[in-house]
């Protein structure tokens, strides 16, 4: 099991969060989906063209930021091994 500083230390190396406007970078090209924390949509970057999906995360508070963070990373770890 990682320490808590290697735990952030991997979610900060496998998500990116932005605080920006992602249709800056982005076009959003439909919806795929919907849950509790988030929207995900077919995107295509603006600077080359690739096209990705981005999911769109709206926390409530820190807390919830917190959860997120934390869910992301375990997610990693588990696809790790």
């Amino acid at each position: 099991m990682p320490t808590a500083e290697d735990f952030k230390e991997q979610i900060d190396s496998v998500c990116k969060i932005s605080e920006t406007d992602p249709s800056k970078s982005y076009d959003i090209l439909g919806k795929l989906g919907q849950g509790g924390f988030a929207k995900v949509f077919k995107v295509k970057r603006k600077s080359d063209g690739f096209v990705c999906a981005l999911k769109f995360v709206e926390p409530k508070n820190e807390k919830e930021r917190k959860i997120i963070l934390n869910e992301i990373g375990l997610m990693q770890m588990c696809m790790e091994n």
